[in-house]
């Protein structure tokens, strides 16, 4: 060991790494898009489940728009919800503060996770420690505006570790199954992808018992399945329950649509780059534009999984899964369920055609979010060819791609430091302050104003996640501006609130030309108006 790995070594320098890491990890979610469309719905449905009227989304009837029905939703599972709710319900704050909350105890325990999974294999612990601060300062996908898809990894990531305990442990005992197999069978109850992929880590733990001949794994992994068929299944009966549906039905076309596979995005180099940055830097100094950087990244991405599917298909050829070691199941299990969410995404995109109806194109593999736990996984794998290098790169070669991880970590270390302190600490950009959510909290504060005074507020808009987060107030919402062209008719006194984003399609709207209509704000292209209603004629 050099001077150099037992500087690293020490525990000074590991809880030095570990507290920073878990501070930029933070840091990169509150300077990041957070309200956006998916999160709004988990926030306003977490309401109204906590106000007892399930899991729904507070409406307006256009027929009498002082009359409010509970909308079913079914789109997201309820699990960010439910975890919302109890946050709630134990800090006594208002609903986007235990958001923020929740999320940050969520991505604190990932980074211990994943310290914690880096010592479970054995790594060294000068390697550990700068992988760990590594992790905290890259922008990964799963943040920002997906609140579920953070959990999924995180419980995941759980689950993993849990396995590798009862792997390793001598004395083999079930609980560690049966709670990873509860975590793997909660994940679907925050996103509807792990429905199709709970199930593998159990199936990889039951295969890894049969290949050495162990009873005790093979019971546990048993007890195990049955566990997360029963936590999938009590998420479907629940939502057929609640919406008539057991899950959210793809709206686009079926059929067969191969050519849609080359929409991945460059997935492996934005698990441990961040593209942003360099791509900007690269279109600065070279004469490439930012969207042909992308394209390069994409390439460089099919390049990678070419390497990573020829590693997996030398490392099933040697046979090294059926040995007896913990490292190897665990490489198995990494190398099985990242197949296997490959092949569900590639299946989806695939089979579901990129045009959805009301919506730009779209397909499954271009969300780098939903490969949330491949990118962990991939952390983690980096470490290992780091200290394997001269194995697979020779002698010079390991010089080479060393020299390049190190300069890598250095520069997202750095340039994550410097980004993040000119954005919570020069301009103050964070949380509630962030410019991107203004829109959003512009229209919460004007519903909030209007129900100081006692007033009914209906809230229309050609933006869902507006009467998503007014409906944190306790306002109801109508999603459909051409409402507005009709008569309009209430059965008691009424404020209407309208927030136009003109960035979208938007036809005429003649309720403002009414003598009642205020416009109130005018927000870098979103207007908000105020009409005052009062009580209809007998209908």
């Amino acid at each position: 060991m050099n001077s150099v790995q037992y500087f690293l070594s020490r525990k000074m320098i590991a809880v030095l790494f570990t507290i920073i890491s878990v501070t930029a990890i933070n840091c990169w979610q509150m300077v990041l898009e957070n309200f956006d469309y998916d999160c709004s719905f988990s926030l306003a449905a977490a309401k109204n489940l906590a106000e007892g009227n399930g899991y729904t989304i507070k409406m307006a009837s256009p027929s009498d728009l002082s009359t409010v029905y509970y909308e079913p939703l079914n789109k997201w599972p309820p699990g960010y919800s439910l975890l919302l709710m109890l946050v709630w319900k134990l800090t006594g704050t208002g609903w986007i503060q235990a958001a923020y909350i929740l999320n940050a105890i969520a991505l604190t325990a990932l980074v211990l996770v994943f310290r914690s999974i880096l010592l479970q294999l054995e790594y060294p612990s000068w390697i550990v420690h700068p992988i760990v601060l590594f992790f905290g300062f890259i922008p990964h996908a799963f943040l920002s505006r997906w609140f579920s898809d953070m959990m999924g990894v995180l419980f995941f990531m759980l689950g993993f570790s849990l396995l590798l305990y009862f792997v390793k442990r001598k004395r083999k005992t079930v609980w560690p199954v049966l709670l990873a197999a509860f975590l793997f069978s909660f994940c679907a109850f925050l996103k509807y992808l792990y429905l199709g992929l709970a199930v593998v880590p159990i199936l990889c733990l039951f295969w890894y018992g049969c290949r050495i001949h162990h009873k005790q794994i093979i019971r546990s992994a048993v007890a195990g399945f049955i566990v997360v068929l029963m936590g999938i299944s009590l998420l479907l009966i629940y939502q057929f329950q609640h919406s008539g549906k057991a899950m959210y039905i793809n709206e686009s076309a079926s059929g067969f649509f191969p050519e849609q596979l080359l929409l991945t995005g460059p997935l492996i180099p934005a698990s441990f780059l961040n593209l942003n940055f360099y791509s900007l830097q690269i279109s600065l100094h070279a004469q490439l534009t930012y969207e042909k950087m992308m394209q390069v990244w994409s390439v460089i991405n099919l390049l990678c999984m070419a390497g990573l599917l020829f590693t997996a298909w030398k490392w099933f050829r040697e046979k090294r899964f059926i040995q007896k070691d913990y490292r190897s199941f665990y490489a198995m299990l990494a190398a099985v369920f990242s197949l296997s969410l490959m092949a569900f995404l590639g299946f989806l995109s695939v089979t579901q055609s990129k045009n959805y109806p009301r919506h730009s194109a779209w397909t499954y593999v271009q969300e780098m979010r939903y490969f949330g736990v491949f990118s962990v996984l991939l952390i983690q794998w980096l470490g290992y060819l780091y200290l394997s290098a001269q194995n697979f790169f020779g002698k010079m070669g390991s010089v080479i791609f060393r020299f390049l991880m190190v300069i890598i970590l250095i520069m997202d270390v750095f340039h994550g430091t410097y980004f993040l302190f000119k954005k919570v600490v020069v301009e103050k950009s964070t949380g509630l302050q962030r410019p991107s959510e203004q829109i959003d909290l512009t229209a919460l504060a004007l519903t909030r104003k209007e129900m100081l005074k006692n007033q009914t507020v209906i809230v229309c808009s050609n933006l869902q996640e507006i009467l998503n987060i007014c409906g944190l107030a306790g306002a109801a919402g109508i999603n459909d501006l051409s409402v507005l062209n009709k008569p309009l008719r209430t059965s008691r006194p009424i404020v209407l609130l309208t927030v136009m984003n003109t960035r979208y399609p938007v036809a005429d709207q003649s309720f403002l030309s009414s003598t009642s209509t205020v416009l109130e704000k005018d927000f870098s292209g979103v207007y908000y108006y105020i009409t005052r209603i009062p009580k209809s004629p007998p209908f």
